[in-house]
């Protein structure tokens, strides 16, 4: 027997009428699920809402590589899935029992919102308007939020997409932002300093800290000339220029003078008070040089994602080889430097 005072306090039942909430009762239904068990999967339709009457659910989404991330935890007395169920729209998280849970589902089987809309549309149209209210509610909340902690929000905006070492974009940005504002043709240069681990033996880590920041520097000279464009560090040393409105003669051009400016950034030039004294008494030379793929994006049908990856894909693949080479994703004749 569904518990009426269960029901009362979920927050989408929470102001409708004792009549209706009668109704809903009826209507609704009870399912103990096993630990570990799913109680719905990403992309499968909103049918229930949940109240968990004992036990611990969890909900998780996973992140561009796989991965888990947990969203949220409901133990007994907590209500979710309400407006998925509302706006019959697919769940785009999973929701699974942490341990041996019991749930009450409206509506409960063999019930579903479009026949409970058939049999009683005056309570379901009141617990419709209802979620309604509750959505805007929460909306102004959250618009509120946002307007008493602006500088605050920005302070953290900024410490998520601004590399602390080389000042330049981080992944997240690349993830959440930049594809809003391509303009075509997008040219992606993949960059990665070639024998990077031997600098860091030979010079210290310090000076390779301060070559990448010097690359991040010369990489970020080329955005503030092209006026359209941005700069990404990947991940350790990999560098990504991405430039709206460039072809692939011009990306070309861009990498060749990015490749010569690597020769002025070596520690054999500039770091020599980090370098280490072999055993015959000279100091070891180091000259640095750069693996550096073009991908060019054209048109909007195209997938962007696909022919970054295949940028990067090519740039690894040539920096494993020895590196110090520009090629270009699709053409076979690579540029040595």
């Amino acid at each position: 027997m569904v518990e009426t005072e269960l029901l009362r306090n979920a927050e989408l039942f929470s102001m409708v009428l004792d009549a209706d909430l009668d109704y809903i009762r009826t209507r609704s239904d009870e399912k103990t699920f096993k630990a570990g068990e799913m109680i719905f999967n990403r992309g499968a339709a909103a049918i229930h809402f949940y109240i968990v009457k004992s036990g611990e659910i969890e909900i998780n989404q996973a992140d561009e590589n796989g991965q888990n991330i947990i969203l949220a935890r409901f133990v007994a007395g907590n209500s979710f899935g309400e407006f998925d169920f509302i706006t019959n729209s697919l769940y785009d998280v999973e929701a699974r029992a942490l341990i041996k849970s019991t749930l009450l589902l409206f509506p409960g089987f063999p019930h579903t919102f479009e026949s409970l809309t058939n049999e009683n549309p005056d309570v379901i149209m009141r617990l419709y308007l209802h979620s309604l209210f509750l959505l805007s509610n929460r909306l102004r909340s959250v618009h509120t939020l946002i307007a008493e902690n602006t500088t605050w929000i920005k302070h953290i905006q900024n410490q998520l997409y601004t590399d602390q070492l080389t000042g330049l974009y981080t992944r997240l940005y690349l993830k959440r932002e930049i594809s809003r504002f391509f303009s075509y043709p997008v040219a992606f240069l993949m960059i990665k300093p070639d024998r990077f681990k031997q600098l860091n033996d030979i010079f210290g880590h310090k000076a390779g800290d301060a070559v990448l920041s010097r690359i991040a520097a010369a990489v970020m000279d080329i955005v503030r000339d092209k006026e359209s464009g941005w700069a990404v560090r990947l991940r350790g040393n990999e560098i990504v220029l991405i430039l709206n409105h460039t072809e692939t003669e011009k990306a070309l051009a861009i990498a060749k003078s990015l490749a010569l400016k690597f020769q002025d950034i070596g520690p054999g030039r500039i770091y020599t008070s980090y370098e280490k004294k072999l055993k015959s008494g000279k100091k070891e030379s180091f000259q640095l040089t750069a693996t550096i793929s073009i991908g060019i994006f054209r048109r909007i049908e195209e997938n962007w994602k696909r022919i970054f990856s295949d940028t990067y894909n090519l740039m690894t693949h040539i920096w494993s080889k020895g590196g110090n080479e520009i090629s270009v994703l699709g053409v076979h004749d690579k540029k040595d430097f």
